[in-house]
């Protein structure tokens, strides 16, 4: 007789947990109370004033609808997984199929489904957790169902590069600051709201002295998130789009950049993982290692050649605003700084 790997494993998990398995007649009464919804864009959750969300990723997004569901109830259990810790969770859906898959432990009709309602159960134990699923309509499950179908993008530096830009820094991060489930390139990463795998949630409520990060915030918040490492002595590797010569040359001034790369003028600098599409936009980047500690600043500039001006052309009055045109260098405090192109 042949039995199959996943009959093993079954078989496996009853020997193991005969002489403690067991059930109780009433779980008692629910601790708290969340509410998720999907569409083909993404996934949403809700509870009281917190309502987390995300994009599928492109394979994904081909998925079917009731896989989607259940998808969507892991990512809300783990995305509260501190607020729901140890407690009876009561999860509500507006899809038929995860209600009767979950509360069964199970479906004999789908074996994609049945493998993720194990996901999800498997998860409950190792969080103490005891899960109940209701079901209402779609009409009432109106927060959940309004965030699972909020347009917004997530974009990210074309993965390709960022593989290919590391070694020429010679530095590899530890920790993605600015990232999703579906944009980030390392893990751990640290995320802006609540998420199913982030490690922690908002970059600047935390420490960044432990990591070697990488960032690539939102360019509004470049600035801001620069300046942090200069603050708190530790090094980074940022992300700027180089479309305002001057705000480039301010970051580089203030946080005392070691190496940097710059990317040619192209449409395929960014992609979106949520439909495997790149940026229509020609844009220019630049990565930077920075440095927050003065001494190793100081032994970099050291061995640059100084400059005040772009040879050959109009000499400027503040060396600080100089990002020369083809992008190929910048001046910084009467210091010449060669991007190495990727």
């Amino acid at each position: 007789m042949s039995i199959s790997s996943q009959l093993r494993e079954e078989l496996t998990w009853w020997i193991d947990s005969i002489e403690t398995a067991s059930t109780s007649i009433n779980r008692g009464e629910v601790d708290i109370t969340l509410t998720s919804d999907t569409s083909k864009q993404g996934w949403s959750a809700a509870t009281g004033d917190s309502s987390p969300r995300g994009l599928w990723m492109a394979e994904e997004a081909k998925e079917h609808i009731n896989f989607l569901e259940m998808l969507a109830v892991l990512f809300a259990l783990k995305s509260f997984r501190t607020l729901t810790h140890g407690k009876h969770v009561k999860v509500i859906v507006d899809n038929t199929v995860t209600e009767s898959s979950i509360n069964q432990m199970g479906s004999s009709h789908s074996p994609k489904l049945n493998k993720s309602t194990k996901d999800i159960w498997e998860w409950c134990i190792q969080q103490h957790k005891w899960l109940t699923v209701a079901r209402i309509p779609g009409c009432e499950n109106v927060e959940a169902d309004r965030e699972s179908f909020r347009r917004y993008t997530e974009w990210c530096l074309k993965k390709s590069l960022f593989t290919h830009a590391c070694p020429k820094l010679s530095v590899i991060p530890d920790i993605d600051l600015f990232a999703s489930r579906i944009n980030c390139q390392i893990t751990p990463y640290v995320s802006y709201r609540a998420d199913p795998e982030a490690f922690a949630i908002n970059a600047f409520h935390m420490s960044w002295q432990p990591y070697l990060v990488y960032a690539f915030p939102p360019f509004s918040l470049i600035t801001s998130s620069s300046k942090d490492p200069r603050r708190e002595r530790h090094r980074a590797s940022t992300c700027a789009k180089m479309a305002n010569p001057a705000m480039v040359a301010q970051v580089n001034a203030d946080v005392n950049p070691t190496t940097s790369t710059t990317s040619k003028r192209t449409a395929t600098l960014c992609s979106y993982p949520a439909t495997h599409r790149n940026s229509t936009h020609s844009i220019r980047m630049v990565l930077c290692h920075f440095s927050g500690g003065t001494l190793t600043a100081k032994t970099f500039r050291q061995q640059l050649p100084q400059s005040l001006n772009n040879p050959g052309g109009q000499a400027q009055e503040s060396s600080m605003l100089l990002t020369f045109k083809n992008g190929d260098a910048t001046a910084v405090q009467g210091t010449f700084i060669h991007f190495i192109p990727l």
